[in-house]
């Protein structure tokens, strides 16, 4: 039994290595895939932010300075 166990072992070592080599990139890629993402995200919600305040400052003061011009 135990010589069986040890070839098992032998066998089963490297492959969860290969797993951990295999799996570990790929968590890096999927981090290097996810960060810009958030700040393309990021970089398209800012300016339309804005752009949505723009517009607001704009429907609220524009009546105002019509009222000022009358």
């Amino acid at each position: 039994m135990t010589p069986s166990l040890q070839v098992i072992k032998a066998i089963m070592a490297p492959s969860l290595q290969v797993i951990k080599a295999i799996m570990t990139p790929s968590l890096q890629v999927t981090k290097a895939i996810m960060t810009p993402s958030l700040q393309v995200t990021k970089a398209i919600m800012t300016p339309s932010l804005q752009v949505t305040k723009a517009i607001m400052i704009k429907a609220i003061m524009t009546p105002s300075l019509q009222v000022i011009k009358a």
